[in-house]
């Protein structure tokens, strides 16, 4: 049996940051009501080889329903990371982009502990402050649709 390789990560936060905010203006339920309120969390990848950088961006919504379509608060972050061996670690192939699913969820657990602080920074003194991103195993996320987006060869 031949032995993994097991590559250095070279890697710093280079960016965190809130693309739009908003939340509603409504009568203050029980903070037991607020704390189930359900929380949508969608994501997206970016990808900069000429910067050495790889981004996550997360939409975040939170209703007061299950299914509903009234958002009560939104927020849209973006968490880049500078990573120094970039060419080491990331490359296009012909199924799309190349990246250690190691390395990628922990990008993906950075940014999501990253928006849990900003959405707890924005949402304190309004009705939704105690409503937090709830802690979870990133590796549930399906990233395979992130990795697609990079056909042909093409890193956007």
């Amino acid at each position: 049996m031949e032995k993994e390789t097991i590559k250095t990560v070279n890697f710093k936060i280079s960016l965190i940051k809130t693309l739009k905010f908003f939340v509603s203006n409504f009568d203050e339920p029980a903070k037991e009501e607020r704390m189930n309120y359900p929380i949508n969390l969608d994501f997206d990848l970016i990808i900069e080889p000429e910067h050495k950088t790889v981004a996550i961006e997360i939409n975040i919504t939170i209703t007061r329903q299950p299914n509903s379509q009234e958002v009560v608060c939104g927020l849209i972050t973006r968490t880049g990371f500078e990573v120094a061996n970039f060419e080491e670690l990331i490359s296009a192939g012909e199924k799309g982009i190349d990246i250690p699913r190691d390395l990628l969820y922990n990008f993906i657990s950075l940014a999501v502990s990253a928006s849990r602080g900003v959405l707890a920074a924005k949402t304190e003194g309004t009705c939704l402050r105690d409503v937090y991103i709830p802690v979870f195993d990133i590796t549930r996320i399906d990233v395979n649709p992130l990795l697609q987006k990079f056909t042909n060869n093409k890193v956007q």
